[in-house]
């Protein structure tokens, strides 16, 4: 058979979707063997071998490998199937029973014949870090069961095939996230370079490596090099992502290196939730037990790979969903100034350098670098959702005072002029069935449609983060303070200041408003305290509140005295009105009393010099 290119695999089988959806399981089922880090005594099961059927071509190779490297005939088996193709295909698709490889290839997990390395929580780096004092780019096959020993079974995933500690699992989703063996294990010895340094594993198997090797080598002398299938059969296992800046292709990696075991156990739970009898129904029926239970008792029973499997059984449209609403529950907290983005991680790449982040306003896929531009992605969502006749009419309408050629220079004209938010209310979320559409192309069909003015505010927020916008607008007590004093000030300025509604709304606003002062003193006390009392540099100029609170106990109390006493301060921060007003007078005696004695010593130290 001759070298065939992409194109021309795909003008043979282009008709034939049964050939190139069992191509592909085979395929990925090969991949998740290949890529695996078996045991040095690694032999292939007696049902894979017996599952395996081959070409004309396959067969004389299993022949040539017997007779040149005196393997048995299920070792052959096992590498032309490691093989596949190269020319044509090594292996008859037809008559290979995909299921029964599945089933061997979960035995080998389970009794770790096979091997999968767990990439997040830096579990190998802190053992690489404890036991590679050399720091070797390559790790040799000794180290490698060394650093591997123990350690738990890695997750991964080629098409539908999802492998970890449960074995292999059906997921809902296709997605390309392949066993790998380059791990990133150390930092760099320079301190002048912060970046990760990646070590390769060694392959223990090294009986079956090498005559795969050999054979292949053999076939590259016979026929020359090997066709373009991996890549054709590539493009049927994965979906495509490389022009989508919104996909989701990485979202493993920000479930693994984003989250901790309890933040997975809640993931995990909602997604057996909404998934009611499916989840449950593609797990192994060895650990059937285990999953007939409540989800709030199933998950806090996995450990954090065992949670990521049974995760990604569902699909990342439904991981993402979830993920969003947890967080808008505020089940998943998130900081309001931490954003959850990858670090040690090597996502599929795609024009934009397209990943996933995570906020308190949930999940986005953002590009890296000048390749993602939020304005630009603005620009090119409203152009998209006015592509119908009646649309583009509405557009040019809304435009038509606008300057500019065309419709496009005009949008951007529009842009230089307004806020993105208000562009986003005027040209989008006003519009039911453009809000829709706009929800749809950016993953986020799951958001509920506000119903009030502030869910629209924060409605608005999330599409913005959404599109790739930083987070400008954050909590504050400052803010919070205003808007109660406001809000104060209309109820007291109401004209029916008699009747007892008026006295029960003021009492309420003012409670509030109370409040607000209270916890504004406070902080702005605890922060004045850290500033003037310690040396922030030994804090690397980063403010810690509760070191703050915990400051105006230690040197603020008992420095103002009243007619019932001294003033003293609670060290855990519940402090009352009273206290809080007189504590800056403290903190102005504390500050003198420093001045005083820094002066004291300037003149005791002058005075002892003049008698030198």
């Amino acid at each position: 058979m001759p070298y065939k290119t992409t194109e021309e695999l795909e003008k043979q089988y282009e008709h034939d979707t049964t050939f190139k959806d069992r191509v592909a399981k085979l395929f990925a089922v090969r991949m998740l063997y290949r890529e695996a880090l078996r045991s040095e005594t690694f032999e292939p099961t007696q049902e894979l071998t017996e599952a395996l059927g081959f070409t004309d071509q396959g067969g004389r190779l299993i022949t040539t490998a017997m007779k040149e490297f005196g393997c048995s005939a299920e070792s052959a088996k096992f590498c032309v199937f490691l093989l596949l193709f190269h020319h044509g295909l090594l292996v008859d698709v037809e008559k290979t029973k995909i299921a029964r490889i599945l089933g061997s290839l979960s035995q080998d997990i389970l009794s770790r014949k096979i091997v999968y390395p767990w990439l997040f929580d830096s579990v190998l780096y802190d053992r690489a870090f404890a036991d590679l004092a050399q720091r070797p780019q390559e790790l040799s096959t000794q180290q490698t069961e060394d650093l591997l020993s123990g350690t738990p079974t890695g997750v991964f995933q080629v098409g539908h095939f999802t492998v970890g500690p449960f074995g292999v699992v059906q997921s809902d989703e296709r997605r390309w996230f392949p066993p790998r063996s380059d791990l990133p294990l150390y930092h760099c010895e320079d301190q002048m370079c912060g970046d990760m340094h990646v070590a390769e594993l060694a392959q223990l198997d090294t009986k079956h490596q090498n005559i795969v090797s050999g054979l292949r080598t053999i076939l590259n002398t016979e026929e020359g090099p090997v066709s373009q299938w991996r890549p054709w059969i590539t493009g049927l296992t994965t979906h495509p992502h490389w022009y989508d800046d919104f996909t989701l292709a990485n979202l493993v990696w920000l479930l693994g290196e984003g989250f901790s075991h309890n933040e997975m156990m809640v993931i995990c739970e909602q997604i057996i939730s909404r998934g009611k009898h499916v989840v449950r129904g593609k797990i192994p029926e060895s650990f059937s037990g285990l999953f007939a239970a409540k989800s709030s008792e199933i998950v806090s029973k996995l450990s954090k790979p065992q949670l990521l499997q049974v995760s990604l059984i569902s699909t990342d449209k439904t991981i993402a969903a979830v993920i969003d609403d947890l967080v808008t529950d505020q089940k998943l907290k998130i900081p309001i100034t931490e954003v959850r983005t990858l670090v040690a991680a090597a996502p599929a790449p795609s024009w934009t350098g397209a990943v996933p982040e995570c906020s308190d306003l949930g999940i986005r896929v953002i590009g890296r670098g000048a390749a993602s531009n939020p304005l630009a992605r603005l620009k090119r969502l409203i152009l998209e959702i006015h592509k119908s006749e009646d649309a583009q009419a509405q557009l040019k309408w809304s435009l038509r005072q606008i300057p500019g050629s065309t419709i496009g220079d005009q949008l951007e004209a529009l842009m230089c002029a307004e806020t993105p938010g208000k562009l986003l209310r005027n040209m989008i979320v006003s519009n039911i069935s453009m809000l829709k559409s706009a929800l749809s192309r950016l993953r986020a069909e799951h958001l509920v449609l506000p119903n009030t003015e502030a869910d629209e505010t924060l409605f608005v927020q999330k599409l913005l983060w959404k599109l790739g916008f930083g987070k400008t607008q954050f909590e504050s007590s400052v803010a919070q303070f205003w808007d109660r004093l406001k809000r104060f000030e209309q109820v007291v300025s109401s004209a029916k200041q008699e009747d007892e509604s008026w006295v029960s709304a003021v009492r309420s606003v003012g409670v509030n408003l109370f409040v607000s002062l209270e916890e504004l003193l406070n902080n702005a006390l605890a922060f004045l305290c850290w500033v003037f009392l310690t040396d922030p540099l030994s804090d690397a100029h980063i403010y810690n509140s509760k070191r703050g609170r915990t400051l105006i106990a230690k040197e603020l109390s008992g420095l103002v005295e009243t007619e019932k006493g001294v003033v003293t301060y609670d060290p855990g921060g519940k402090n009352t009105m009273f206290p809080l007003i007189v504590g800056f007078s403290a903190l102005a005696k504390r500050i003198q009393r420093v001045i005083d004695a820094e002066k004291e010593s300037r003149e005791a130290q002058a005075a002892f010099r003049s008698l030198l």
